[in-house]
């Protein structure tokens, strides 16, 4: 009715809402239907997997008045868990009451509450992990290491909660419990993920099972304490030994060792125990032998043995390092080889030696006795025997020293000149060595000559017979090892050679052989006639040998100067025809005639010209006729046999000269230059006719004092230039070369200057 009085006095209000709440006083009635749900416990909740939690919600009307009566179910949406009460009916202040059993999930967790048709009411828990319920081994279990080593892999442990859950912060203490060994002191704590890493371990000192305990300082706690094993070996390889007598021994070089004397160490830990497993390399660091299975493994016993071990083929020590992985310094073996038996012997001196006859050798003969491999056999005997000639032997039978040499104790020769043949036979080789003595002749007495006098021989080729001379002494024997000097005398044509490969000189030297004699070979060369020769030795008196040299036979005849030249009119080819005649290896002819016929003109004839050393032959100048058209000479070789291109034909086109040519300076005027010497620059002129180059003109070039020009003439090219080279006068001062053309008035002068 207090509602009622309270809107009396608002006039103001609308008649329909007036009513309304008449209405709803009339009947005295409050709202009865849930409109709201709440938590009245705290949203977020915090607890541990496992654990149970009281949850309490208010319903309420939509007046905000609580509501009793009202049966709230409670459901568990996610992270697991359940409701011990899964419905409940709110009192009078409106608050329903359960308990909620968190599951084992860590994180958020949620339960559902609802009542009539509002929408569900979520309240969230943040769950953490429960009391540590068990432990296990996370790392560092059954591990092997060495004795007084720390392990490689840190003990660890995982604590978990009864939900399998890691929980972190657990106290978790290790200590050593058997063998010796240590670990730092102290409590861990596990991290996020439950583990709980403890320090390093190190073995103690002694080999076999060692312990350690990790406690969780938890009560109720499934596995505690967790004991962890590991097995301790041998330390660290500290030292290795030489194996008994494998360290120093002697073999026969080139041999392989017996297993039992190949060498092996042992390694040793600090304590010196034996240590498995340790890897040792083998190494031939001398004598250059050859090893196999040169990375050995210790056995359990620690020994490391090489594979197999053959000697070099040098008589010597050989040398064998073995180092051991993880240990300092090295073992050395010396295993020395030595020579096996004899195999070969060779001469080690006193061979090819020569004194008088009669004489005794300067060099007692040696030989050097060596096995397979070459190597210095000790102690063999040797026998030296005469086997040809004269000669007596003093201290016969030898044995090698230490270098394998054995030495005859003394030859001497017998009375009459000539070779002594020595064996030396060696104990256990077959093939003896041979040694040779000559007992020499007096000195030279006579010099003889034996053949080669009077020869014959084509130009540029080898007489078949040398020149030999023979020496004797004042007792008529031959002479042997004495010099013999050939040399030209007189006729200045030829060379000689002391064999048939050697060079060729003027003069050569020969040694006489064990007959005395000497020879030397003649060569011809391109001049023609006779030659002599002389041997001679020490100072007797010299033997002569006289040689003719006659032309070759010729094959061939070529053109050495142009055979078809142009120029005009009246000029004088200075190169007139030219010719060379070869045989048929090319060599040059000398001596033969070679005519030049003027083909065409019964009153103009070259003399005949003989091929010179070179085999050329040369009509000299030529002079062209008066009248323009062509000239012909032909070179015939005055020879019966075949000759290739026999004759040659030289044509001349003799053109006039122009009525109006013009010659003028192109190249070459007023230089200067040292007295006598080629000026830099070649002489050039241009001749032209009407302004038109012209080509073949002749022009002539005369120089002044003891200068020249080469050549003398020269004809103008297709772009109507002749160029000479100008050679200076020898005396300095001015010079002059006068160019003209032939068959007319045309000239040009050039000057220069000589300083």
């Amino acid at each position: 009715m207090q509602l009622i009085r309270r809107f009396a006095g608002a006039r103001l209000l609308a008649p329909l809402a007036l009513g309304l709440v008449v209405a709803a006083c009339d009947g005295d009635e409050e709202p009865s239907t849930p409109s709201t749900i709440t938590a009245v416990t705290a949203s977020p909740l915090t607890g541990r997997a496992g654990d149970t939690v009281t949850v309490t919600v208010r319903v309420a009307a939509s007046n905000s008045r609580p509501l009793g009566g009202q049966t709230v179910t409670f459901a568990v949406g996610g992270g697991g868990g359940s409701v011990v009460t899964a419905s409940a009916v709110t009192s009078e202040t409106g608050d329903a009451t359960t308990r909620w059993r968190l599951g084992n999930t860590i994180g958020v967790q949620t339960l559902n509450a609802t009542v009539g048709t509002l929408p569900a009411l979520t309240i969230s828990a943040n769950v953490s992990a429960g009391l540590p319920a068990a432990v296990t081994v996370s790392a560092g279990n059954a591990q092997t290491g060495a004795a007084g080593a720390a392990l490689p892999v840190r003990p660890a442990v995982t604590v978990r909660d009864a939900g399998n859950n890691p929980v972190a912060g657990v106290q978790v203490n290790f200590q050593v419990s058997q063998g010796g060994g240590t670990i730092p002191g102290g409590t861990i704590l596990t991290d996020a993920a439950g583990v709980a890493t403890g320090p390093q371990w190190t073995l103690g000192p002694t080999a076999g099972e060692q312990r350690l305990t990790a406690t969780v300082l938890a009560s109720g706690v499934t596995g505690n304490p967790i004991t962890f094993t590991a097995t301790a070996t041998a330390g660290a390889p500290a030292a290795l030994t030489p194996v008994g007598n494998t360290q120093t021994q002697t073999a026969t070089a080139g041999s392989a060792l017996a297993g039992a004397n190949l060498p092996a160490v042992t390694v040793r830990d600090a304590a010196g125990n034996p240590v498995q497993n340790v890897a040792v390399t083998f190494a031939v660091t001398g004598g250059g032998g050859t090893g196999t299975g040169l990375t050995a493994t210790t056995n359990a016993q620690g020994v490391a043995t090489i594979g197999g071990f053959t000697l070099g083929n040098t008589a010597g020590p050989n040398t064998i390092t073995a180092t051991a992985q993880g240990v300092t310094g090295a073992a050395t073996f010396v295993i020395t080889g030595t020579a096996g038996a004899a195999a070969s012997a060779t001469i080690a001196g006193g061979n090819n030696q020569s004194v008088r006859a009669g004489g005794t050798l300067q060099v007692g003969p040696s030989v050097r006795v060596i096995d397979r491999f070459g190597n210095p056999v000790a102690g063999v005997t040797v026998n030296f025997v005469v086997t040809g000639g004269g000669a007596n032997v003093l201290g016969a039978t030898q044995t090698t020293n230490a270098q394998g040499i054995a030495t005859v104790g003394g030859v001497t020769l017998g009375a009459t000149p000539g070779t002594a043949t020595i064996e030396a036979r060696v104990a256990g080789v077959t093939a003896p060595v041979i040694f040779t003595a000559i007992g020499l002749a007096g000195a030279p007495a006579s010099i003889t000559l034996v053949r080669g006098d009077s020869l014959t021989v084509q130009a540029f080729q080898r007489a078949a017979t040398p020149f030999t001379v023979q020496l004797r002494d004042s007792a008529g024997f031959a002479v042997r090892n004495a010099t013999v000097t050939f040399a030209i005398a007189q006729g200045g044509g030829g060379t000689l050679s002391a064999t048939t490969t050697a060079a060729t000189t003027t003069t050569v030297t020969a040694t006489t052989d064990s007959t005395g004699t000497a020879q030397a070979f003649y060569t011809g060369t391109g001049v023609i006639g006779t030659t002599t020769v002389t041997a001679t030795a020490g100072g007797l008196p010299p033997v002569t040998f006289t040689v003719t040299t006659v032309p070759n036979t010729p094959a061939t005849v070529t053109a050495v100067t142009p055979t078809n030249i142009t120029a005009t009119i009246g000029s004088v080819i200075a190169a007139g025809p030219t010719v060379q005649l070869r045989d048929a290896a090319g060599q040059p002819v000398p001596g033969v005639p070679v005519l030049f016929n003027v083909i065409g003109a019964t009153s103009v004839q070259f003399p005949v010209d003989t091929t010179d050393a070179n085999g050329i032959a040369s009509a000299g100048s030529w002079q062209l006729g008066g009248q323009a058209g062509e000239y012909v000479v032909s070179a015939v070789v005055s020879y019966s046999g075949v000759i290739g291109n026999n004759p040659i034909r030289f044509t001349a086109n003799a053109i006039a000269v122009p009525t109006n040519v013009v010659i003028a300076k192109s190249a070459g005027d007023a230089q200067a230059a040292p007295a006598g010497s080629v000026l830099p620059t070649q002489v050039a002129v241009l001749v032209t006719s009407g302004g038109t180059p012209q080509a073949g003109i002749t022009v002539q070039f005369i120089a002044s004092g003891d200068g020249t020009a080469t050549p003398l003439t020269a004809q103008t090219d297709a772009q109507g230039i002749a160029r000479v080279s100008w050679k200076l006068a020898t005396a300095p001062g001015a010079n002059s070369l006068i160019a003209l053309v032939s068959g007319s008035n045309a000239n040009v002068t050039f000057a220069a200057t000589g300083q």
